[in-house]
């Protein structure tokens, strides 16, 4: 499978706050980052990418967050 196409690139996505701070995506762009329990993943990462302190397993965000929030399977 190809890599996805970056229509942009280094734009500042997020509107308002993040509640679990931001990531770079695939193309650079600065989004939103998931938090515990929320969907993330696939191969390029569409589904979005954890907050610092979690990780990305079975398509979920897993451990805790920085306002220690957590989940695990």
């Amino acid at each position: 499978m190809a890599a996805p196409r970056c229509e942009t690139e280094g734009i500042i996505r997020p509107d308002g706050d993040c509640k679990y701070g931001t990531v770079l995506d695939w193309c650079r762009n600065v989004v939103c980052a998931k938090g515990p329990g929320e969907t993330c993943g696939d191969e390029w990462w569409e589904r979005g990418q954890c907050t610092p302190g979690t990780y990305c397993a079975c398509g979920r965000c897993h451990g805790c967050s920085a306002n220690l929030e957590c989940h695990f399977c």
